[in-house]
């Protein structure tokens, strides 16, 4: 019969146990095929959210180059539209050579020619010393609203 020794903090004597009766270190399981595809899905679910991640970083600066560059054609069209105005065949071209004429337009004439709501108009005409650079004059005249530059 094999006996193992077993030493105790208790006692200084060793003891001699049966080698059935030792306990047992516990052995690792085997590897399977299946427990080692198990083991690599993590792998691959974080290399592939890396891989989204990286992508969403190269989309969001291709953004970001494609919004600056937007910007500067913005402002680059801005700054030569207040400089050249509005298109002549345009309605806002309309309304200027109408308010510009002796006599100015009145607001209900403006809204016929254009197709332009009242609050269109108005809004219309609080921009244009602004943008336009024109002094302009509103007045009433005979109960109409009448806008002059």
């Amino acid at each position: 019969m094999d006996t193992k020794t077993i030493e105790t903090s208790t006692t200084t004597a060793a003891a001699e146990v049966p080698a059935s009766e030792a306990p047992k270190t516990p052995k690792a399981p085997k590897a399977t095929k299946k427990a080692a595809a198990e083991k690599e899905a993590p792998k691959a679910k974080k290399t592939a959210k890396k891989a989204k991640a990286t992508k969403v970083a190269a989309k969001v600066a291709k953004v970001a180059k494609v919004a600056k560059a937007s910007t500067k054609a913005i402002a680059k069209a801005s700054t030569k539209k207040a400089a050249d105005g509005p298109r002549p065949e345009s309605k806002k071209a309309e309304v200027i050579a109408m308010i510009q004429a002796k006599g100015g337009a009145t607001l209900e004439a403006i809204m016929k020619r254009t197709g332009w709501q009242k609050h269109t108009v108005r809004g219309f005409m609080a921009t244009v010393p602004a943008k336009l650079g024109l002094k302009l004059k509103s007045e009433k005249v005979e109960g109409a609203r009448t806008y002059s530059a």
